[in-house]
Protein backbone atom coordinates (compact mmCIF):
# COMPACT_ATOMS: atom_id res chain seq x y z
CA UNK A 1 0.00 0.00 0.00
CA UNK A 2 1.39 3.00 -1.38
CA UNK A 3 4.86 4.13 0.65
CA UNK A 4 5.96 1.99 3.56
CA UNK A 5 7.95 4.72 5.41
CA UNK A 6 6.31 7.46 7.40
CA UNK A 7 8.28 11.03 7.25
CA UNK A 8 8.40 13.25 10.30
CA UNK A 9 10.07 16.32 9.93
CA UNK A 10 12.05 14.90 6.70
CA UNK A 11 13.64 11.83 8.80
CA UNK A 12 12.49 8.19 8.29
CA UNK A 13 10.24 7.97 11.33
CA UNK A 14 9.31 3.99 11.02
CA UNK A 15 9.58 1.50 8.74
CA UNK A 16 5.41 0.91 9.06
CA UNK A 17 6.26 -2.56 6.92
CA UNK A 18 8.69 -4.25 9.51
CA UNK A 19 5.83 -3.89 11.91
CA UNK A 20 3.89 -7.15 13.04
CA UNK A 21 1.08 -5.24 14.86
CA UNK A 22 -1.96 -3.55 13.40
CA UNK A 23 -1.03 -0.38 13.12
CA UNK A 24 -2.15 3.12 10.80
CA UNK A 25 -0.58 6.68 10.77
CA UNK A 26 -3.90 9.03 10.00
CA UNK A 27 -4.13 12.46 9.19
CA UNK A 28 -5.87 14.45 11.90
CA UNK A 29 -8.51 14.71 8.94
CA UNK A 30 -9.20 10.78 9.50
CA UNK A 31 -7.46 10.00 6.22
CA UNK A 32 -5.14 7.30 5.53
CA UNK A 33 -1.24 7.93 5.12
CA UNK A 34 0.03 4.24 5.82
CA UNK A 35 -1.07 1.06 7.80
CA UNK A 36 1.02 -2.17 8.41
CA UNK A 37 0.35 -5.42 6.64
CA UNK A 38 -1.77 -6.63 10.18
CA UNK A 39 -3.71 -3.51 9.92
CA UNK A 40 -4.11 -4.15 6.13
CA UNK A 41 -6.16 -7.57 7.01
CA UNK A 42 -7.64 -5.73 10.13
CA UNK A 43 -8.98 -3.31 7.88
CA UNK A 44 -10.57 -5.90 5.06
CA UNK A 45 -11.98 -8.28 7.60
CA UNK A 46 -13.77 -5.16 9.19
CA UNK A 47 -14.79 -3.70 5.58
CA UNK A 48 -13.23 -0.80 5.94
CA UNK A 49 -10.60 0.98 3.30
CA UNK A 50 -7.13 0.25 3.54
CA UNK A 51 -5.78 2.87 0.71
CA UNK A 52 -3.73 5.82 0.97
CA UNK A 53 -5.79 9.02 1.00
CA UNK A 54 -8.93 7.29 1.68
CA UNK A 55 -11.22 8.50 4.82
CA UNK A 56 -12.16 6.36 7.65
CA UNK A 57 -15.77 6.09 8.36
CA UNK A 58 -17.31 9.37 9.73
CA UNK A 59 -18.36 7.77 13.08
CA UNK A 60 -15.05 5.82 13.49
CA UNK A 61 -13.41 9.25 12.87
CA UNK A 62 -15.32 10.99 15.07
CA UNK A 63 -14.73 8.47 17.83
CA UNK A 64 -11.06 8.46 17.56
CA UNK A 65 -11.04 12.39 17.37
CA UNK A 66 -13.10 12.25 20.48
CA UNK A 67 -11.07 9.97 22.49
CA UNK A 68 -7.83 11.31 25.10
CA UNK A 69 -4.95 10.60 23.80
CA UNK A 70 -4.00 6.49 24.99
CA UNK A 71 -7.82 5.63 25.98
CA UNK A 72 -8.53 2.79 23.99
CA UNK A 73 -12.43 3.02 22.16
CA UNK A 74 -14.38 0.38 20.96
CA UNK A 75 -15.87 0.19 17.47
CA UNK A 76 -18.84 -1.95 15.69
CA UNK A 77 -19.72 -1.99 12.07
CA UNK A 78 -22.86 -0.79 11.36
CA UNK A 79 -24.09 -3.64 9.26
CA UNK A 80 -25.46 -6.32 11.21
CA UNK A 81 -23.80 -9.09 9.40
CA UNK A 82 -20.43 -8.01 10.77
CA UNK A 83 -21.05 -8.69 14.17
CA UNK A 84 -17.22 -8.58 15.21
CA UNK A 85 -15.88 -5.61 17.70
CA UNK A 86 -12.61 -3.51 16.69
CA UNK A 87 -10.74 -1.63 19.75
CA UNK A 88 -8.23 1.46 18.44
CA UNK A 89 -6.11 3.46 20.88
CA UNK A 90 -4.20 6.74 19.27
CA UNK A 91 -1.13 8.73 20.28
CA UNK A 92 -0.22 11.64 18.64
CA UNK A 93 2.98 11.70 15.96
CA UNK A 94 3.58 14.81 15.54
CA UNK A 95 1.55 17.70 14.64
CA UNK A 96 -0.70 16.71 11.29
CA UNK A 97 -0.93 12.33 12.18
CA UNK A 98 -1.67 9.98 14.72
CA UNK A 99 -0.75 6.41 15.36
CA UNK A 100 -3.58 4.10 15.92
CA UNK A 101 -3.01 0.71 17.41
CA UNK A 102 -6.14 -1.66 16.43
CA UNK A 103 -6.92 -4.87 17.41
CA UNK A 104 -9.98 -7.21 17.44
CA UNK A 105 -11.48 -7.70 20.49
CA UNK A 106 -15.11 -9.36 19.51
CA UNK A 107 -14.26 -12.50 22.16
CA UNK A 108 -13.24 -10.30 24.82
CA UNK A 109 -15.94 -8.10 24.24
CA UNK A 110 -18.56 -11.52 24.36
CA UNK A 111 -16.87 -12.90 27.50
CA UNK A 112 -17.66 -8.95 28.86
CA UNK A 113 -21.52 -9.51 27.92
CA UNK A 114 -21.77 -12.83 29.26
CA UNK A 115 -20.32 -11.44 32.74
CA UNK A 116 -22.65 -8.59 32.36
CA UNK A 117 -25.58 -11.06 31.77
CA UNK A 118 -24.88 -13.70 34.16
CA UNK A 119 -25.04 -10.72 36.70
CA UNK A 120 -28.32 -9.68 35.61
CA UNK A 121 -29.82 -13.31 35.87
CA UNK A 122 -28.34 -13.65 39.38
CA UNK A 123 -29.92 -10.24 40.20
CA UNK A 124 -33.12 -11.09 38.75
CA UNK A 125 -33.30 -14.38 39.85
CA UNK A 126 -33.37 -12.78 43.82
CA UNK A 127 -36.09 -10.28 42.68
CA UNK A 128 -38.31 -13.64 41.28
CA UNK A 129 -37.34 -15.16 44.37
CA UNK A 130 -38.59 -12.22 46.49
CA UNK A 131 -41.66 -11.95 44.46
CA UNK A 132 -42.75 -15.50 44.23
CA UNK A 133 -42.38 -15.68 47.60
CA UNK A 134 -44.21 -12.21 48.39
CA UNK A 135 -47.04 -13.66 46.23
CA UNK A 136 -47.54 -17.28 48.24
CA UNK A 137 -49.02 -16.18 50.91
CA UNK A 138 -52.01 -13.95 49.20
CA UNK A 139 -52.57 -17.17 46.82
CA UNK A 140 -52.89 -19.16 49.47
CA UNK A 141 -55.66 -17.07 50.40
CA UNK A 142 -57.33 -16.79 47.12
CA UNK A 143 -56.88 -20.67 46.80
CA UNK A 144 -58.77 -21.61 50.27
CA UNK A 145 -61.70 -18.40 49.38
CA UNK A 146 -61.80 -20.08 46.45
CA UNK A 147 -62.55 -24.08 46.98
CA UNK A 148 -65.18 -23.03 50.17
CA UNK A 149 -67.21 -21.45 47.76
CA UNK A 150 -66.80 -23.43 45.48
CA UNK A 151 -68.32 -26.27 47.55
CA UNK A 152 -71.66 -24.17 48.81
CA UNK A 153 -72.02 -22.20 45.26
CA UNK A 154 -70.44 -24.78 42.89
CA UNK A 155 -70.46 -23.23 39.10
CA UNK A 156 -68.39 -22.94 36.18
CA UNK A 157 -66.78 -19.72 37.20
CA UNK A 158 -65.69 -21.18 40.63
CA UNK A 159 -64.22 -24.07 38.74
CA UNK A 160 -62.43 -21.21 36.02
CA UNK A 161 -61.40 -19.44 39.28
CA UNK A 162 -59.37 -22.70 40.60
CA UNK A 163 -58.16 -24.17 37.72
CA UNK A 164 -56.45 -20.65 37.59
CA UNK A 165 -55.16 -20.37 40.83
CA UNK A 166 -53.64 -23.44 40.65
CA UNK A 167 -52.18 -23.12 37.57
CA UNK A 168 -50.63 -19.52 39.15
CA UNK A 169 -49.47 -21.41 42.23
CA UNK A 170 -47.73 -24.15 39.88
CA UNK A 171 -45.86 -20.98 37.94
CA UNK A 172 -44.77 -19.71 41.22
CA UNK A 173 -43.26 -23.08 42.56
CA UNK A 174 -41.44 -23.70 39.39
CA UNK A 175 -40.06 -20.03 39.19
CA UNK A 176 -39.03 -20.47 43.10
CA UNK A 177 -37.53 -23.86 41.75
CA UNK A 178 -36.03 -22.48 38.94
CA UNK A 179 -34.15 -19.82 40.78
CA UNK A 180 -32.91 -22.37 43.80
CA UNK A 181 -29.62 -22.80 44.14
CA UNK A 182 -28.88 -26.48 43.67
CA UNK A 183 -30.40 -29.24 41.68
CA UNK A 184 -33.44 -28.21 40.28
CA UNK A 185 -36.65 -30.31 41.00
CA UNK A 186 -37.66 -32.40 38.24
CA UNK A 187 -41.06 -32.85 37.21
CA UNK A 188 -43.01 -35.21 34.80
CA UNK A 189 -45.28 -33.09 32.73
CA UNK A 190 -47.84 -33.96 29.69
CA UNK A 191 -47.01 -31.96 26.48
CA UNK A 192 -50.41 -31.37 26.24
CA UNK A 193 -50.63 -29.07 29.45
CA UNK A 194 -47.43 -27.86 28.42
CA UNK A 195 -48.52 -25.89 25.61
CA UNK A 196 -52.01 -25.14 26.92
CA UNK A 197 -50.11 -22.87 29.29
CA UNK A 198 -48.02 -21.49 26.44
CA UNK A 199 -50.61 -20.92 24.20
CA UNK A 200 -52.25 -18.83 26.63
CA UNK A 201 -49.08 -16.94 28.14
CA UNK A 202 -48.30 -15.86 24.70
CA UNK A 203 -52.18 -15.13 23.65
CA UNK A 204 -51.97 -11.38 23.91
CA UNK A 205 -49.12 -11.03 22.06
CA UNK A 206 -50.53 -13.07 19.04
CA UNK A 207 -53.45 -10.82 18.91
CA UNK A 208 -51.78 -7.96 18.88
CA UNK A 209 -49.55 -8.98 16.08
CA UNK A 210 -52.33 -11.12 14.31
CA UNK A 211 -50.11 -13.80 14.70
CA UNK A 212 -51.84 -17.35 14.25
CA UNK A 213 -50.61 -20.32 16.87
CA UNK A 214 -51.47 -24.24 15.75
CA UNK A 215 -50.72 -26.80 17.94
CA UNK A 216 -51.34 -30.14 16.35
CA UNK A 217 -49.27 -33.13 18.91
CA UNK A 218 -49.41 -36.61 17.76
CA UNK A 219 -50.46 -36.96 21.61
CA UNK A 220 -51.06 -35.08 24.20
CA UNK A 221 -50.27 -37.50 26.44
CA UNK A 222 -47.12 -38.03 26.13
CA UNK A 223 -44.87 -36.58 28.85
CA UNK A 224 -41.10 -34.80 29.47
CA UNK A 225 -39.50 -34.73 32.41
CA UNK A 226 -37.97 -31.40 33.98
CA UNK A 227 -38.34 -27.96 35.55
CA UNK A 228 -41.71 -26.33 34.32
CA UNK A 229 -40.00 -22.87 33.69
CA UNK A 230 -37.29 -24.24 31.74
CA UNK A 231 -39.01 -26.56 29.86
CA UNK A 232 -41.69 -23.68 28.42
CA UNK A 233 -38.70 -21.19 28.16
CA UNK A 234 -37.33 -23.40 25.41
CA UNK A 235 -40.58 -23.32 23.52
CA UNK A 236 -41.35 -19.72 24.14
CA UNK A 237 -38.06 -18.72 23.06
CA UNK A 238 -38.71 -20.45 19.53
CA UNK A 239 -41.91 -19.26 18.96
CA UNK A 240 -41.57 -15.38 20.06
CA UNK A 241 -38.18 -15.86 17.66
CA UNK A 242 -41.01 -16.73 14.62
CA UNK A 243 -43.17 -13.94 15.66
CA UNK A 244 -40.74 -11.63 15.76
CA UNK A 245 -38.86 -12.27 12.37
CA UNK A 246 -41.20 -10.08 10.39
CA UNK A 247 -43.32 -7.31 10.92
CA UNK A 248 -46.38 -8.61 8.99
CA UNK A 249 -48.31 -11.91 9.97
CA UNK A 250 -46.40 -15.22 10.70
CA UNK A 251 -48.50 -18.27 10.91
CA UNK A 252 -46.35 -20.76 13.92
CA UNK A 253 -47.16 -24.47 13.80
CA UNK A 254 -46.27 -26.91 16.62
CA UNK A 255 -46.37 -30.44 15.68
CA UNK A 256 -44.60 -33.77 17.23
CA UNK A 257 -43.87 -37.22 16.77
CA UNK A 258 -42.55 -39.90 18.36
CA UNK A 259 -38.89 -41.28 17.63
CA UNK A 260 -37.75 -44.17 19.83
CA UNK A 261 -37.87 -43.21 23.62
CA UNK A 262 -37.88 -39.77 22.61
CA UNK A 263 -40.45 -37.22 21.53
CA UNK A 264 -39.40 -34.83 18.79
CA UNK A 265 -41.53 -31.00 19.20
CA UNK A 266 -40.90 -28.71 15.76
CA UNK A 267 -41.44 -25.58 15.66
CA UNK A 268 -42.23 -24.62 12.22
CA UNK A 269 -43.34 -20.76 10.44
CA UNK A 270 -43.90 -19.09 7.62
CA UNK A 271 -41.44 -16.21 8.09
CA UNK A 272 -38.29 -15.06 5.91
CA UNK A 273 -36.50 -18.01 7.32
CA UNK A 274 -32.62 -17.99 8.24
CA UNK A 275 -30.40 -17.26 5.36
CA UNK A 276 -27.87 -19.88 4.19
CA UNK A 277 -24.57 -18.05 5.83
CA UNK A 278 -26.16 -17.43 9.26
CA UNK A 279 -27.30 -21.17 9.93
CA UNK A 280 -23.78 -22.06 11.00
CA UNK A 281 -23.90 -19.37 14.00
CA UNK A 282 -27.48 -19.65 14.46
CA UNK A 283 -27.00 -20.67 17.99
CA UNK A 284 -23.98 -18.72 19.12
CA UNK A 285 -24.85 -15.97 21.62
CA UNK A 286 -25.09 -12.15 21.08
CA UNK A 287 -25.58 -13.09 17.05
CA UNK A 288 -29.03 -11.74 15.96
CA UNK A 289 -30.02 -9.84 13.05
CA UNK A 290 -32.45 -8.12 14.81
CA UNK A 291 -32.11 -4.28 16.00
CA UNK A 292 -33.29 -4.42 19.40
CA UNK A 293 -32.58 -8.08 19.64
CA UNK A 294 -30.00 -9.93 22.75
CA UNK A 295 -28.97 -12.79 20.46
CA UNK A 296 -29.40 -14.61 24.07
CA UNK A 297 -32.84 -16.50 22.79
CA UNK A 298 -31.84 -19.73 20.63
CA UNK A 299 -28.63 -19.66 23.02
CA UNK A 300 -31.09 -20.32 26.18
CA UNK A 301 -33.48 -22.53 24.53
CA UNK A 302 -30.32 -24.76 23.49
CA UNK A 303 -28.58 -24.71 26.80
CA UNK A 304 -32.08 -25.71 28.50
CA UNK A 305 -32.72 -28.22 26.18
CA UNK A 306 -29.60 -30.27 27.01
CA UNK A 307 -29.99 -29.40 30.51
CA UNK A 308 -32.62 -31.51 29.83
CA UNK A 309 -31.09 -34.30 28.22
CA UNK A 310 -32.18 -33.56 24.91
CA UNK A 311 -31.25 -31.55 21.82
CA UNK A 312 -32.72 -28.13 19.93
CA UNK A 313 -31.51 -28.13 16.24
CA UNK A 314 -32.51 -26.32 12.59
CA UNK A 315 -34.02 -28.23 10.18
CA UNK A 316 -34.17 -27.71 6.68
CA UNK A 317 -37.17 -25.96 5.54
CA UNK A 318 -38.40 -25.07 2.04
CA UNK A 319 -40.36 -22.03 3.83
CA UNK A 320 -39.94 -20.07 6.38
CA UNK A 321 -38.03 -21.63 9.09
CA UNK A 322 -38.43 -25.15 11.52
CA UNK A 323 -36.27 -25.61 15.06
CA UNK A 324 -37.15 -28.90 16.48
CA UNK A 325 -36.75 -30.29 19.81
CA UNK A 326 -35.92 -33.65 20.61
CA UNK A 327 -36.74 -34.37 24.35
CA UNK A 328 -36.54 -37.79 26.37
CA UNK A 329 -40.32 -39.21 26.81
CA UNK A 330 -41.49 -40.42 29.91
CA UNK A 331 -43.72 -42.81 31.60
CA UNK A 332 -45.98 -40.81 33.97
Amino acid sequence: MGEALVDYDGETFVRLHEIGVAMAVLANDGTLVSVTPAARDLLQRFQLPTERSRTLPHQLAIDLACAPLGEPIIWRHPSSDLPAVLGCTRYALGDANQLVLMREITEQQRALSRRIHRQRLEATGRLISHIAHDLRAPLSSIIYSVDVLAKAMPSEETRTIQLAASALRDTIAGLLDFVRLGPPVMATQSLGHTFERISGLLRPAFRRGHHELAIELHDNAVCVRGNTIALEQIFVNLIVNATESRSEQVHVRITSEQAGRSVVVRVADDGPGIPADRRATVFEEFVTSKPNGTGLGLTVAREAATALGGTLFLEDSAIGCCFAVELPAVTP
